[in-house]
């Protein structure tokens, strides 16, 4: 079963979560034989729904991923990752740690938990033999802190487990590791890849203890309280790190709800130890393994260099995204850099992106697919005007997708307002690369598209966009200001993080301020002048991805629209896993009614786009199918023309065996594939 699970992980971990925020976390690196890099960080996601059930299912990896500079080729290495199914227990499998045996960096050593159906246990693995896992004397727990001794023609591995009893295990057999006798309750730290008769542990109360004869007598070495318990567990950064010199090692530790570093000019000896860096960021360290005393730390977007052991230090170079990992190439000055969506090389003088990975995190803040829609309350205040303060609603709505005679697609948007019959029609889209939301409207920069904003920007950058006021679009400069959480909608509870934004360069009259909430876009808009007037928009009601935001009543909009499914989606079957039967649910869209055979041209008679409508098609081709591991159809649930709506199937497994199993949605070019446990 075990086999059976992992293998299923590593063949759907992309197709099945390609949209799911993912982010780089930590960095390894080590010099081959041949004197070229590789590298090894983390890929961590998490994917979550709700079921109708109202359990709880989804998945969350950290997978481990090497890249190889010289080649610049990057491939899986390790999975680290699971399923979970509430109430069901969790399946897949954890790796905390993982060491090579020699610089070929061909064999290895992993540590980590094997999660079965019922039971989780710590093993330690050999390269990627899971089917023959060494068994480690520790009741449930996971392993921690692999380290390797090297002894003049031997070597010999030893971890750290977290259960009963805790305490430092070594291999004893073939397929067994035992507690080494007076390493109860101690966590290994390090093992020196030089002198594998030093070691160091740490006690309960997080202090730290020596040993120069292989494990068997330890004496204390800092009576500093570490509360770094779970960061080697979490990252595949070194926290400990011994200098070329082999006299001074540099450690992090937590303390006083900060981050530190202290270095030892002796050997680890108690009282030699002295805290040179602290932080409240999370920090990581290398060494210039070619160079004693050099020394890089990176701290929130920054990093910092010493040549002196850490002495001092001297600002290096600013990011602007916070660093998960850091590591010095020998003998060159380059650094390599993981942020939460970049891989990067870079000296004192140039950065290189080696890898970059979309950020939909930020993308949610400008939700844009066929369907959505947004309803906004204007407030316009005149200074001079009589009559007062005028109210109506303005509606934006995505109606289709398009490609223009730029080449590029678009989202075509329809804009209307409650106080007039004119109906606007723009186009808009996104870079995921660069995180730049584009517009393009005929009224405005002579047609041509032009910059929305920058979802990837931080706060304090700037950037460029038109910015209507007193009746003319006028190109300005606008700042990202700051990030905070705020409600939505007046009368609803729904609070969100958002980004907001101002105009930075127009004088003392003009101001302009706005604001987009994740999963919401745009909330919030003011503008106006000092002297004439000013105008407030605020989202009050939305259709976003299908499912009501807000209050609709309030512009009159009807509760159930039409009622039908504004796109295909196939739910988690439920229960899962099941037997016999279980639940299947989908939703069959309307398909579209609205065409436009000359998109992006304009109308001989009008200002606005013209649409011509097409006949109405009520029946989508419908498939639901059931296949096995390997891809062979076992059921065929429906293969029929279907109206729109949503529809549910119970499927009955009594002739199938124990397995994982797929059952796929297809319509067209729309298919969509979800995975399912037969457990008898």
């Amino acid at each position: 079963m075990k086999k059976l699970i992992l293998n299923f992980i590593l063949i759907f971990t992309v197709n099945c979560f390609s949209q799911v925020d993912t982010t780089f976390f930590g960095l390894r690196g080590y010099e081959d034989l041949n004197g070229n890099t590789q590298l090894f960080y983390r890929m961590k996601s998490n994917y979550s729904y709700q079921r109708s059930d109202e359990f709880w299912a989804g998945e969350n990896r950290q997978d481990i991923f090497h890249f190889d500079v010289k080649k610049n080729l990057d491939s899986l290495f390790l999975m680290d990752g699971g399923d979970y199914y509430e109430p069901f227990p969790s399946t897949g499998h954890v790796v905390s740690d993982f060491e090579f045996i020699d610089s070929t960096l061909t064999n290895f050593y992993q540590a980590g938990d094997a999660i079965t159906s019922f039971e989780p246990g710590p093993i330690v693995i050999y390269n990627r033999n899971y089917d023959s896992p060494f068994q480690v004397q520790s009741f449930h727990g996971v392993t921690h802190n692999l380290e390797i001794a090297n002894f003049d023609s031997s070597y010999k591995v030893y971890v750290y487990a977290d259960n009963s009893p805790k305490g430092i295990f070594s291999q004893i057999s073939d397929d067994y590791f035992e507690l080494v006798e007076s390493t109860e309750n101690f966590k290994l730290v390090s093992i020196s890849k030089k002198n594998p008769n030093l070691w160091f542990v740490e006690d309960q109360k997080g202090f730290l203890y020596k040993s120069i004869d292989t494990g068997k007598t330890f004496y204390l070495a800092d009576s500093v309280y570490n509360a770094n318990e779970l960061y080697q567990q979490d990252y595949i950064n070194y926290s400990f790190i011994n200098d070329l010199d082999n006299i001074h090692i540099y450690r992090i530790i937590i303390n006083d709800n900060k981050y530190k570093l202290v270095v030892s000019n002796n050997l680890g000896e108690l009282g030699s130890w002295n805290e040179v860096f602290e932080s409240t960021n999370e920090i990581s360290i290398t060494c210039d393994n070619s160079l004693s005393g050099a020394i890089y730390i990176a701290a929130d977007k920054q990093i910092y260099i010493s040549s002196d052991y850490g002495n001092t230090f001297s600002k290096f170079k600013e990011l602007k995204a916070t660093i998960s990992g850091i590591y010095k190439r020998p003998n060159s000055d380059l650094l390599y850099i993981t942020t939460p969506y970049k891989l990067l090389e870079l000296n004192s003088d140039s950065v290189r992106i080696m890898k970059q990975l979309t950020d939909y995190n930020s993308l949610n803040f400008y939700p844009l697919q066929i369907g959505d829609k947004w309803y906004y309350e204007i407030i316009y205040n005149p200074v001079w005007e009589t009559g007062g303060q005028h109210l109506y609603y303005l509606t934006k709505e995505v109606k289709s997708d398009t490609t223009l005679n730029n080449g590029k697609k678009y989202f075509t948007i329809k804009e209307t307002r409650s106080d007039s019959s004119k109906v606007k029609i723009y186009y808009e889209r996104i870079d995921s690369i660069n995180g730049k939301v584009y517009k393009l409207d005929d009224e405005i920069n002579n047609s041509e598209e032009f910059l929305i904003t920058n979802l990837y920007s931080n706060v304090g950058d700037t950037f460029q966009t038109f910015i209507k006021i007193n009746n003319f679009y006028e190109m300005e400069d606008v700042s990202f200001s700051e990030e905070k959480f705020q409600s939505i909608f007046e009368n609803n509870s729904i609070q969100e993080i958002t980004k907001n934004y101002l105009i930075s360069s127009d004088g003392p009259f003009n101001f302009f301020e706005y604001s987009y909430a994740k999963n919401f876009g745009k909330t919030y808009q003011h503008k106006g002048h000092f002297e004439s007037y000013d105008e407030y928009q605020n989202l009050i009601a939305a259709f976003i991805n299908g499912k009501k935001f807000g209050d609709t009543t309030l512009v009159g909009v009807k509760e159930n629209l039409t009622n039908l499914p504004t796109e295909f989606y196939l739910s988690q079957n439920y229960p899962n896993p099941f037997n016999p039967t279980t639940t299947i649910e989908y939703s069959v869209p309307e398909p579209s009614v609205i065409s436009n055979p000359q998109r992006g041209e304009r109308s001989q008679n009008s200002n606005s786009i013209e649409i011509f409508p097409v006949g109405r098609n009520n029946n989508n081709n419908i498939s639901l199918k059931v296949f096995d591991i390997l891809g062979r159809e076992v059921a065929t649930l429906v293969n029929q023309k279907q109206k729109p709506g949503n529809y549910k199937i119970e499927f009955d497994a009594s002739p199938l065996s124990s397995g994982i199993y797929l059952y796929q949605l297809k319509s067209g070019a729309f298919i969509q594939t979800k995975k399912m446990i037969v457990l008898k």
